[in-house]
């Protein structure tokens, strides 16, 4: 705690030397209109009039209960609770790793190593779901590690499982890791108590989404199962004619503009977001088709980008179109301080990922079956980016998860040695 401690105040202080507001947020704009509209006239909507599905709802609403406590005040009391999501980061990965590898060294090395984890606290900054995401996934899989599953945990597995969908759109990856552990990791149960486990997680997940796919359902009149109308985009950005140049080297976003006028120029209107999924979901589909072998490359590219100890995308550029295509003028690789940090703290993330394939038979000696959940939801989500688009910060929720699974790989007690079960 005392070095994650020192690292926010860094954090700070070079705000303050380069006389930025403090307390101000970064990104995610939608975010916070869709908070204040919620706030303010109880509107889940970007523009206060049309209702959206563009993103889901867990961290709005906590942005929204910000802006009723502390009013003008807003800004900053989401930056605090941003912070204490990320300390309480650092607690549920400690009792992961102490779970995992029984060994007090194993945890002051991962607590060293996420603390140096500069790009993961620099999110704590932004108006963006990263923080409260990354709780989820850390107390979902804490949760898990219990040896024995009952029905208190199963509740926390369920409702975190919920949540993490309703937060962000790739959380839907732990629903198979749901009904897996509530079949299997129970001892001495009957086929049926563990199908009935099954049903009940079921029954608590649905609890959790159904109020918002009932106001999706409400707001556009046909279900939305993916649980946000920005599948087609996200779909899109990384399967278009433009991807193959844009990724890794710029911001997929910085495409938008040009994505605007397609939709313009077919009369799609920007509240109009199922129509505009839709017809982005298939223009995708239909770019995917003509070139099998591209998405492949592109999927192997995007994969690389994901994992790159070199944050992505790689620099900035202007984009010019014709009808020749895409190409990127006065292109600049990023060159900064925060490069260095970064890419030294993901070749240590590289490093751990090395260490855990190698010694991937000291992990299955530990808890084999979350163990086996962990690795489960990082391929699920790595399959997801590469289908997708993908970049660094989409990776920063896997740095917590990767962590432990390389610390133990490397520190975990030997079999001989005396263990006291958590």
């Amino acid at each position: 705690m005392i070095a994650l401690a020192l690292v926010f105040a860094g954090l700070v202080g070079i705000r303050l030397v380069r006389g930025e507001n403090v307390a101000s947020f970064t990104g995610g704009e939608t975010y916070r209109s869709i908070a204040e509209n919620l706030a303010g006239h109880g509107r889940f909507s970007i523009d206060g009039v049309h209702p959206t599905g563009y993103r889901p709802p867990a961290y709005p609403l906590l942005l929204a209960g910000t802006i009723l406590v502390m009013g003008e005040h807003a800004q900053l009391g989401g930056w605090i609770a941003n912070l204490a999501i990320d300390a309480c980061c650092l607690a549920m990965l400690l009792v992961l790793v102490w779970r995992l590898a029984k060994c007090s060294r194993a945890m002051w090395i991962a607590g060293l190593i996420f603390a140096a984890d500069v790009a993961f606290h620099l999110e704590a900054m932004a108006q963006r779901e990263t923080m409260l995401y990354s709780l989820l996934l850390l107390v979902f899989f804490v949760t898990a590690s219990s040896l024995e599953i009952g029905l208190s945990r199963l509740l926390i597995l369920a409702t975190t499982a919920g949540l993490a969908w309703l937060t962000r759109p790739t959380g839907i990856a732990l629903a198979p890791l749901l009904l897996i552990a509530a079949f299997f990791m129970s001892e001495h149960r009957t086929l049926g108590v563990r199908f009935a486990r099954v049903l009940t997680a079921c029954c608590i997940f649905a609890a959790i989404v159904i109020p918002w796919q009932a106001f999706l359902y409400r707001s556009f009149d046909e279900p939305v199962f993916a649980g946000t109308t920005s599948g087609g985009l996200n779909l899109y950005q990384g399967n278009n004619p433009a991807a193959d140049v844009l990724i890794p080297f710029v911001d997929v976003d910085s495409f938008l503009p040009e994505i605007e006028k397609q939709m313009q120029s077919l009369g799609l209107a920007e509240h109009d977001e199922i129509a505009r999924n839709r017809r982005l979901k298939a223009d995708a589909f239909e770019y995917i088709a003509s070139d099998p072998m591209g998405f492949v490359r592109r999927a192997a590219v995007k994969t690389l980008a994901l994992y790159s100890p070199v944050p992505t995308p790689l620099g900035s550029s202007a984009i010019e179109t014709s009808d020749n295509g895409v190409r990127l003028t006065n292109f600049r690789y990023h060159r900064s301080a925060w490069t260095i940090l970064f890419t030294m703290h993901g070749l240590i993330l590289i490093a751990l990922i090395c260490a855990a394939i190698v010694r991937w038979r000291t992990l299955m000696a530990r808890r084999l079956r979350v163990v086996v959940l962990i690795v489960g939801y990082i391929l699920i989500v790595t399959m997801l980016h590469a289908m997708t688009f993908a970049e660094s910060r989409f990776r920063l929720p896997l740095d917590p998860l990767i962590i432990a699974m390389g610390v133990t790989a490397l520190w975990a007690r030997r079999p001989g040695e005396r263990t006291i079960e958590a």
